[in-house]
């Protein structure tokens, strides 16, 4: 199989799933592929036109990771240009490295095209200020911003990162309208009041009973639609607030009340969010992504205008995506087969077994419809950063085969396999021995045991999870700290 950066032409519109386990060179890939997709791609309007940086999309999920590739994107956009100044005033026979790139480069020179590629590259340097790369939250916001008319928001919107408070106040109201004003409740408040108060114990008495009514209502209880802010989840449960009135509550009358009045609450809270939210003009992060989301589902128009703007998109880190983010680049591109032929070029990097965002809204199985919209998949097997014997260890532990599992029922979720990573590259100097490391642990006064093999087998002993997990986890810590101690340079 190609690696992605050979195999991969943004002269031919299409999509490509790239899947990389840890280690095996996924920015590097995205890079270079940058790189290649300014020498080779075309603006869709004018096609003799070479695509600019802020015609090239780069989505990942945190502040950080973007910094980090608009570091290094521009770092490696110097280095390809003092490149291909050297190739050209070097004989054509040169084939100065195995690096795959660096090859590709060399067949470029055979085209001719060198004046043009250092134009391109010297152009996009000047102007990389102006990248296109975003988390996806920043790059909804902007989405909104240039597009209000078509995402049916006021520009003057303000960013929020929960609307707790909102779903409080309007909680309280509730309370006071529909509890304490109840005409049918009042006879009997103090008893409807002690109920509530039981029902939504906690154990920090400074929360008010409406903070502790609020944290057991689904953060994500509020989704945008095309009809406006809708409930995300069906009810099947009447709104009833009369079992309150009940001097005694059974365990099983307990339940039947609570689902009762979350029930009726919740039906306020449809009634009055939407109202209320209009005024706030606040949005969350989740109902930014929506929103823009719900607007190119309704709107054939901002599609067109954010394909032409984004003729080439990557999306980073894609195992951590959901519906609502993957629907905007689905429709971005037209893999959906709702709206004709692919277009442009999409390329998604991710790593399934990576999963670890599900409390923040990422659903696995968004990353495998992608897989399945997208049909074209590659993958990153060489490892650049463990040494072979960890490689070979890990690699037989999580071999389907080898646990009696297939791809359907696989132990990492059905449809995840796992691909075996091959060393190559990896840093193989002598690591510490276990004296150096024991008297490292010594020095600080921490009381623990050492390892010097790469591969160690340690059984943790706890009568609980969370203790033998804890003792994992120290064990862990005090080791790589030791390890740090005496070989700084390790930490690369």
């Amino acid at each position: 199989m190609k690696h992605p950066v050979l195999d991969i032409n943004f002269t031919i519109p299409g999509a490509v799933l790239v899947e990389a386990s840890a280690g095996t060179g996924k920015t590097w890939t995205i890079e270079r592929l940058y790189i290649k997709s300014l020498l080779e791609a075309t603006n869709p309007s004018a096609p003799n036109l070479p695509l600019t940086v802020e015609n090239i999309l780069v989505v990942t999920f945190t502040n950080a990771a973007a910094d980090e590739l608009k570091n290094r994107i521009s770092q490696q956009i110097q280095d390809t240009i003092k490149l291909l100044i050297y190739l050209h005033n070097t004989p054509t026979n040169l084939n100065i490295s195995k690096d795959i790139f660096n090859n590709y480069l060399i067949e470029r020179r055979q085209t001719n095209s060198y004046k043009k590629d250092v134009t391109i590259l010297t152009r996009a340097l000047q102007n990389f200020d102006a990248a296109a790369i975003y988390t996806i939250h920043g790059f909804c916001n902007k989405i909104i911003h240039d597009y209000p008319f078509f995402c049916a928001t006021n520009p003057m919107f303000k960013l929020t990162t929960s609307k707790a408070k909102l779903i409080e106040g309007l909680v309280v109201n509730f309370i006071r309208s529909k509890i304490i004003n109840n005409d049918k409740l009042k006879a009997d408040i103090d008893i409807v009041m002690n109920n509530l108060d039981k029902l939504f114990i906690a154990d920090d008495y400074r929360h008010s009973l409406a903070e502790r009514i609020s944290v057991r209502l689904p953060k994500d209880i509020f989704q945008v639609s095309s009809e406006g802010i809708i409930l995300k989840y069906e009810l099947n449960v009447a709104s009833d607030l009369e079992g309150l009135r009940n001097k005694e509550l059974s365990e099983d009358e307990k339940i039947n009340v609570k689902a009762g009045f979350f029930a009726a609450l919740i039906d306020y809270l449809v009634i009055w969010y939407n109202k209320l939210n209009q005024n706030s003009n606040l949005l969350s992060y989740d109902e930014l992504i929506q929103t823009v989301s719900v607007a190119l589902a309704k709107s054939h128009e901002i599609r067109d205008k954010l394909y032409y703007n984004f003729p080439v998109t990557f999306i980073d880190e894609f195992q951590d995506t959901d519906n609502a983010q993957w629907q905007i680049f689905s429709r971005m591109y037209q893999l959906d087969g709702a709206n004709g032929v692919v277009r442009g070029n999409l390329v998604v990097v991710g790593d399934p077994k990576q999963a670890i965002y599900r409390f923040r809204g990422a659903d696995i199985d968004t990353y495998l419809e992608a897989r399945e919209q997208i049909g074209k998949q590659l993958t990153l097997n060489c490892n650049f950063r463990s040494r072979p014997n960890i490689l070979n260890f890990i690699n037989q532990i999580f071999d389907l085969n080898n646990q009696g599992y297939t791809i359907e029922n696989s132990f990492f979720g059905p449809g995840i396999g796992y691909t075996k990573s091959i060393a190559e590259g990896a840093d193989f100097s002598v690591l510490p021995s276990i004296d150096e490391l024991d008297l490292v642990m010594q020095e600080k006064g921490i009381i623990a045991k050492s390892y010097d093999k790469e591969v160690q087998l340690v059984v943790i002993k706890g009568a609980k999870k969370d203790i033998r997990n804890n003792k994992l986890l120290m064990s862990m810590t005090f080791e790589i700290l030791s390890l740090l101690a005496v070989k700084p340079e390790l930490i690369g």
